[in-house]
């Protein structure tokens, strides 16, 4: 199967002329931050090091390098995704779309002999382990979230078979679809559908030009998966772009950008049910769970929270998610971890929302809402769905 690459250009929508970058070149966008540096890192072959001339230009710090790092991991992917699509692949490439009931027939729940796997590339990391991307029987691409140490203390194998259970009891059009385990010591991994690319890649690493209606229904598919999971007693605990998957996305090899983008929930590693009686954090307070830039206050103050307050922490995480996904405005960039605690957790600082007046009034308001200090002013999951679903288009005309 032949791989074409050609240049690709913003077009004239409401946010592309906010952020002035209409008719630039993917990633060439004069107001977004890192566009320069992100730009040169596409010109850079895989290396084990960061260059010292792109070090000493950016004075990088830790999170720089991460997302460097981040940056790398994706090149080799998507070179591991070529590589398989042009030898491997007998057959032109579909869009990873099944329906529940044909996957629930052949996969759901099964037991998956390791052996069955073709290992091919790290594409991401997890809470317990690398994510990898893999063949299985009859050529299917499949992400598998491998246990980083077999040797680990009995707790952290426990856990890990716990986010197996909850993948089981998983159905939803937005949640990343559970088809099997290996269950047999000393190989433990999670068999997920394998989706193209993250919200946080598209955004910030691959620049992806998301039409605005097409933005709108992410914002709707999101909303709804974490509905899902709060209807089912469930708290995800680590929301954030990097833990929302997309398939169908333009410029992607392995999509099919006729149909329409998919967005799914993933990674349940930090999870647990509201009504588990073998976890304890359904029965007993957690503190500082969650990745902090996307952390709701009440989590960044180290408070002790239930399974109720930690779905109003959800919301919060989400709404934050909402918010860079239709300005692309990255939540408290600048911030350190102990700002972020003293100046969300302990003063209550808001989002900038710079570009907020592009969003329609309605819209703009509810998310006001559900970013409030006070947990108890959030809506719920189910009702931030709700309202989200009546936009056919969350920006203003």
């Amino acid at each position: 199967m032949p791989v074409t690459t050609k240049e690709r250009f913003y077009k004239d929508n409401i946010l592309n002329k906010e952020l002035g970058r209409v008719g630039f070149p993917w990633g060439k966008c004069p107001d977004k931050p890192n566009a320069t540096l992100m730009s040169l890192l596409h010109d850079l072959n895989y290396a084990e090091d960061v260059p010292d001339y792109i070090s000493e230009i950016y004075d990088l710090d830790v999170s720089n390098k991460e997302t460097i790092e981040t940056y790398f991991i994706i090149k080799e992917r998507e070179k591991s995704v070529r590589k398989w699509l042009e030898e491997e692949c007998q057959t032109p490439w579909e869009a990873h779309q099944h329906t529940v009931s044909e996957i629930i027939k052949n996969y759901r729940g099964q037991v998956i002999n390791c052996k069955d796997l073709k290992f091919i590339d790290v594409i991401g990391h997890g809470h317990f382990g690398d994510v990898h991307f893999a063949e299985w029987i009859e050529g299917q691409a499949v992400a598998v979230k491998v246990l980083k140490d077999q040797s680990v203390s009995q707790r952290k194998r426990r856990d890990f078979e716990r986010e197996i259970l909850l993948y089981c009891q998983l159905d939803h059009a937005n949640i990343v679809q559970f088809l099997g385990a290996c269950i047999e010591l000393p190989h433990l991994a999670i068999i997920m559908e394998y989706m193209d690319i993250s919200l946080h890649e598209a955004l910030h690493l691959k620049d992806v030009d998301i039409p605005p209606t097409d933005r709108t229904s992410v914002m709707k598919q999101m909303a709804k998966g974490l509905s899902y999971l709060h209807r089912k007693g469930i708290v995800h605990c680590d929301l954030k772009p990097h833990n929302i998957l997309l398939n169908n996305i333009p410029g992607e090899e392995a999509s099919n950008p006729d149909l329409p983008i998919i967005a799914k929930l993933t990674d349940f590693g930090l999870s647990f049910m509201k009504y588990d009686t073998e976890s304890s954090a359904s029965k007993t307070p957690v503190k500082n769970i969650g990745t902090p830039r996307y952390s709701a206050p009440e989590v960044l103050r180290g408070a002790a929270l239930f399974a109720d307050d930690m779905m109003k922490a959800d919301v919060y995480s989400l709404s934050l998610t909402i918010l860079e996904l239709l300005l692309e405005e990255v939540p408290f960039e600048n911030l350190s971890l102990s700002q972020l605690r003293k100046q969300v957790g302990e003063n209550e600082l808001k989002p900038k929302m710079k570009n907020g007046h592009i969003l329609k009034q309605p819209l703009k308001s509810l998310l006001e809402r559900a970013l409030s200090s006070d947990p108890a002013i959030r809506p719920s999951a189910r009702y931030l769905s709700d309202v989200c679903e009546s936009f056919q288009n969350a920006y203003r005309e």
